[in-house]
Order: C-alpha cells, then sequence, then structure tokens
C-alpha cells in the first residue's frame, strides 16, 4: 500500500548556550551558530527537515529573538517560514519568479500574514518587540516593492502591504481613549503614534510609485476595509442560546465544546456562523432542519426586533444597530440558501466575539487580548 509519513517526526533539535556573566547566548542548529545580546533578532536561519533520511528534506526558515536571560530564560522562534530559494509548496508562478526574486530580494517572509499577531496577543512579544518584528515585514515589503518597480515595464502589477491592516487591528486601542486596554497602552506599551507612522510609511511606498508611473498608467489606491474601535463583544450563539432559539444537548458542557458538536439540532432554530450571520434552521435546506417554510418570515421578524432591541448592561448602548433581514435588502442566487438569513450590522465599538462561533459567554475586548482580527 502507500507508504504514509509521519509528519510529527519532523524535527531539528538546537542547543543553546548561556553567557554565565553577560547578556548573550549562543545557539547551535544544525550546522549553524547565532550569537545574540539580549533583545537582539537573527537574521533568517536556513533549515532542512530530514523527510527520508539522507534522501529527500523539507526546507524551511526563522529568526531567533532572545527575548531574556535572567531571571527567566526566553527565546522566540519565528513560525516556520517557507525558504523562498527552496519552497517545500509552489508559492510561486511561475517557479522562475521565485527564483528572480530570491536573487533580487534574498531570503523574506513568505505566510500570508507574516505580522506575528498571535504572538502580541497572548504576551509572547510586548507591543514594542511586535512593532519590531512587524517592522521587519514592512521592509521587506519596501525591498519587494522597489524590485518590482525596477523590473516591470507593462501589464497589471499588484502589490500589497499587510502591516497596515494587521498594525491597526493590534494598535488602534493607542488612539482611542475610550478603548478598554487604552490606558495601560499610553503607559507601558512604549510606542510613539504607531499608526500614523504606518500611514505615513504607506505615504513613501505611494511616493515611490508615483516616481515611476507615466501618463499612460492608471494608479489605484485601495484599502481592503474600513477601521473603527473594537472595544465589547458580542456572542451570537450565547445569546440564541439565553433565549431559546439554540439548545445544547448537555448544557453542563457549555464552555467546553466548539462548532456545533454539542448542539441539539433537533429543538435548535437558529444559530450564527461566520463574523455576523445568522441562520434559521430552516426544514428542506439544513440536514437536521426544524423551522418549517411558514414560520421563516415571522421568525426572521422577530429576531430581527430582538436584536435590534438587544442592550448592552454595561455601557447601556445597543450593540447591534441594524439585523438586516438579507432577501429584503439582497439579491442573487445566493440569498435563502448558503447567505446568512440575517446580517448583524453593529454599532461602532462592538463587533463579534470570536468565540461566536463556540457557544461560550460574551466578553469584552479586554478579555480578548488586543481586539485584534
Amino acid at each position: 500500500g502507500k507508504k504514509v509519513y509521519n509528519y510529527e517526526t519532523l524535527k531539528i533539535p538546537f542547543k543553546v548556550y548561556i553567557d554565565p556573566e553577560n547578556p548573550v547566548a549562543k545557539i547551535v542548529i544544525q550546522d549553524k551558530e547565532i550569537l545574540l545580546k539580549v533583545g537582539e533578532w537573527s537574521d533568517w536561519v536556513e533549515l532542512k527537515f530530514e523527510l527520508i533520511p539522507h534522501i529527500k528534506y523539507l526546507y524551511g526558515m526563522v529568526k531567533f529573538y532572545l527575548k531574556e536571560l535572567r531571571p527567566d530564560f526566553k527565546l522566540y522562534v519565528s513560525p516556520i517560514n517557507i525558504d523562498p530559494a527552496h519552497p517545500a509548496l509552489p508559492i510561486f508562478n511561475p517557479p522562475e519568479y521565485g527564483e528572480e526574486l530570491v536573487r533580487g530580494l534574498g531570503l523574506f517572509y513568505t505566510p500570508g500574514m507574516a505580522e506575528d499577531t498571535k504572538a502580541r496577543t497572548y504576551d509572547v512579544l510586548n507591543d514594542k518587540e511586535y512593532w519590531t518584528q512587524s517592522q521587519m515585514v514592512t521592509k521587506d515589503w519596501f525591498r519587494a516593492l522597489r524590485w518590482h518597480l525596477d523590473h516591470f515595464e507593462q501589464g497589471f502589477l499588484f502589490f500589497y502591504f499587510s502591516t497596515l491592516d494587521l498594525g491597526q487591528h493590534m494598535f488602534w486601542r493607542y488612539i482611542d481613549p475610550k478603548h478598554p486596554l487604552y490606558q495601560k497602552a499610553i503607559e507601558e506599551g512604549g510606542l510613539d503614534r504607531p499608526i500614523e507612522t504606518l500611514y505615513q510609511q504607506m505615504d513613501r511606498a505611494l511616493g515611490m510609485v508615483l516616481e515611476k508611473v507615466d501618463e499612460n498608467t492608471t494608479l489605484i489606491v485601495i484599502s481592503d476595509h474600513g477601521f473603527a474601535s473594537f472595544r465589547r463583544c458580542f456572542n451570537l450563539n450565547s445569546w440564541l442560546l439565553d433565549n431559546g432559539y439554540l439548545y445544547l444537548i448537555d448544557p453542563s458542557k457549555r464552555e467546553e465544546t466548539e462548532y456545533f458538536d454539542n448542539v441539539d439540532w433537533g429543538r435548535t432554530r437558529a444559530y450564527g456562523l461566520g463574523i455576523n450571520g445568522l441562520y434559521l434552521n430552516l426544514e428542506g435546506r439544513e440536514f437536521n432542519g426544524i423551522v418549517p417554510k411558514w414560520q421563516e418570515d415571522m421568525l426572521l421578524r422577530e429576531l430581527k426586533e430582538k436584536l435590534e432591541a438587544l442592550v448592552d448592561p454595561l455601557t447601556g448602548e445597543h450593540p447591534i444597530k441594524n439585523a438586516y433581514i438579507a432577501k429584503e435588502v439582497f439579491k442573487g442566487r445566493y440569498v435563502g440558501t448558503v447567505a446568512p438569513d440575517i446580517i448583524l450590522g453593529f454599532r461602532r465599538g462592538y463587533r463579534a466575539s470570536w468565540e461566536t462561533t463556540c457557544l461560550l459567554y460574551t466578553s469584552d475586548a479586554a478579555d480578548e487580548g488586543l481586539g485584534v482580527d
């Protein structure tokens, strides 16, 4: 039969030697030695994972950051990036395009979202450390933009800076005095107007492009979405559960299960899925649908009115500004099939909680970490 490889065995051991007197450590991994001072980042360290002993390898690369030596040893190792010089997956098309990039740029971040937001959310990195990491990503993007502007001749060129989007998710609390983490950010974060700096960098990128384009070139600057503060979360499934629209098989496991594995579909009439979608458990559409077609409009209107009337007990505000009944505001073949039946329009300062699809309790932005997307 077909041989299955155990990918859990793809590990690379490394050793760290700590200087007994100075804030310095030496990392030894494969045939490489990296010396780091506390607070210092390494360059890219290329690694070979042995897939088939002495025959086949997978290549990756990481960066090390020596966070602390004393009293505790803390070393950050970045997520393993695909090595663009030896890609383990086809991330370039055509392949020779990747080869050109490596020759022109050297090594660079390769994940779709290279900024390690989760490391900041879980306090692996603090604000200043995350800012440094994200700025390393930005430098990669600037190098790549310059290279493309120098080599591009005609056609359609699309270039995306991820740092502005993720930077605003991470640092909006610096500019919103009403945010629950604003005061802590100002007193302890150690950054000076990070969002303003990001926009200045985007202005610089735009200037680089304007220097290159001619009168026959159409330049379009696009934001992937807008921004506003995120202070409080709303858990739609918890609300549906508390108000008798959704039922659990074992209510005692309300906070222990995820992704609807404890839902009693035989009694559930509505459920939330995604960031702001509410679905009815309709007969003939859902696998275990129980809501008959003749009750659909009445139930949608009932849910809309109750959601829009909902009051946040902490602030006295209405978190749901509009609960749009989809078939009243949208047209198309997916309305009433795969599209949500109600789409929640949150009031500014609110959004769906991370646990919306996990049937947990409502939490606020402070419980959610930094309010990152």
